[in-house]
């Protein structure tokens, strides 16, 4: 005769839930458990695939720097020079990121006490979840902290006085500075632009330009990037105003540079007119000093003509002109000035008397 057992069904119910438990706890392990990275080897990778090394969880951003191998030694998950930019760590790539199963509607922050992120809700309806530290507005896809005496580090717990302080690069494709001063003034009339001399007497003294940190001060201070930027624009603005009027010299330099070329060359044809004259014997009077040498100094040369010439005579000898007027001077008392002793004519009456003896000769 057989006996025959029956078991309670609270106890059946327990070993079902266990069973059921079990099983799926191994596939949420095998569901984890992501492929190892490929080293050294040609690779497909996606954006947003998940893979492992050395025991941590990595996420594809940039498939093109992860996919080239020769480039490891920049991109290798976890290792590379610059990693962190073609990959992500995951944490806990398997936890529920919504807090768990009550977590997610929030709607007084009790049922959320066995999620992670579940404990207050979402407590503005806004699809976000706060912290006691932070709120996350899905709906903006923001980001904001609830204490504003907070301040955020990354790699580093010492901000200063900065509301965030990063220890290492930023990258970004545009920032933008507000500003409520810029350099404009430069242009306006009354701007007391530095001559040449201060800006150089000022470099010599300072070893920088006027109104810029020394590299000392920046390594001291830092700078203000707003205000750097106005103060760089400041001094490009004066440059432009250097430049503007070196070129109003440069054109002025060139026009007396072209005159006194045309000048030359009227000098220059002038001295051979001198010397072919020279060499015709037409020569007939010149401008000369006490020593009887012919001179281009004024007053004696009132004219400032070359060698003193001041008479010229045609080639046939039969006319001759002069700059002088010795017919408004030819008796003393016309002149300016005369010796006591000079006869009642001026030496100037000379040229007449020669004339008429010549002629009366020929």
């Amino acid at each position: 005769m057989k006996t025959i057992y029956k078991l309670p069904r609270i106890f059946v119910g327990v070993v079902i839930f266990c069973l059921f438990s079990l099983l799926n706890s191994a596939h949420a392990q095998a569901q984890c458990q992501f492929p190892a990275f490929q080293e050294n080897a040609n690779r497909s990778y996606k954006n947003g695939d998940v893979i492992s090394r050395n025991g941590k969880d990595y996420k594809v951003k940039v498939k093109d720097w992860v996919n080239n191998k020769s480039i490891d030694w920049a991109y290798a998950p976890g290792t590379g020079t610059a990693w962190t930019q073609a990959w992500d760590l995951l944490n806990n790539p398997c936890k529920p990121a919504d807090g768990g199963d009550d977590g997610d509607d929030g709607d007084d922050g009790d049922d959320g006490d066995d999620g992670d992120d579940g404990d207050d809700g979402d407590v503005d309806g806004d699809g976000g979840s706060t912290s006691d530290i932070w709120k996350e507005n899905k709906t903006k896809k923001t980001i904001s902290l609830k204490n504003s005496d907070y301040k955020v580090g990354v790699g580093t717990s010492s901000t200063g006085g900065h509301k965030l302080a990063v220890e290492g690069s930023i990258g970004a494709r545009e920032i933008k500075v507000e500003s409520k001063s810029w350099a404009d003034f430069v242009f306006e009339a009354d701007y007391n632009l530095p001559t040449l001399s201060d800006v150089e007497n000022h470099i010599k003294e300072k070893g920088h330009l006027k109104d810029i940190p020394s590299a000392k001060e920046v390594e001291t201070n830092g700078i203000l990037l707003g205000q750097m930027d106005a103060k760089l624009l400041q001094k490009i603005e004066e440059l432009t105003l250097y430049t503007i009027e070196q070129e109003k010299e440069i054109q002025k330099l060139k026009t007396e540079n072209l005159d006194n070329t045309k000048k030359q060359a009227q000098i220059d044809s002038l001295n051979k007119e001198v010397e072919e004259l020279k060499k015709q014997n037409q020569i007939a009077m010149r401008f000369v000093d006490s020593s009887a040498e012919h001179t281009e100094v004024y007053p004696i040369n009132p004219n400032g003509s070359p060698e003193g010439i001041t008479g010229i005579t045609a080639a046939s000898g039969r006319v001759t002109i002069m700059m002088p007027h010795p017919e408004r001077v030819f008796r003393k008392y016309q002149m300016s000035w005369h010796q006591k002793d000079w006869p009642e004519y001026s030496p100037w009456m000379q040229i007449f008397i020669n004339a008429k003896e010549y002629s009366d000769e020929n």
